[in-house]
């Protein structure tokens, strides 16, 4: 079980990085409010959203209804830790970039 919460682990972080890379992509065009690029940008978005709820639900499949956070201190592996605290500062990163892309298309 390690092995594939393991592997999934990095499924799941490479997909939030590559939803904040495009989402970085979204905020400079709303920046520069170009609207074509912006409309273009959002399938990227679904695409990327879509492959990061996969991921979730591989792991999900593997762990159920165990709080991911619990497993990970559970299984007390340091690369599954370390693979799981980046996914978390990741998390809060997109949470953020995604909010100030939420706000900067309000203001629009």
């Amino acid at each position: 079980m390690k092995n594939q919460l393991k592997g999934i682990l990095e499924e799941e972080l490479k997909a939030i990085k590559a939803l904040i890379d495009i989402l970085e992509a979204q905020h400079e065009l709303l920046v520069l409010q170009d609207v074509f690029k912006l409309e273009a940008i959002t399938k990227d978005i679904d695409d990327c959203s879509r492959n990061l709820a996969r991921a979730e639900g591989l792991r999900r499949s593997l762990t159920g209804k165990e709080s991911i956070k619990k497993i990970v201190e559970e299984v007390d592996e340091k690369e599954i830790t370390r693979i799981y605290d980046e996914m978390v500062k990741a998390i809060n990163a997109l949470v953020i970039q995604k909010e100030t892309n939420e706000l900067l298309i309000k203001q629009s």
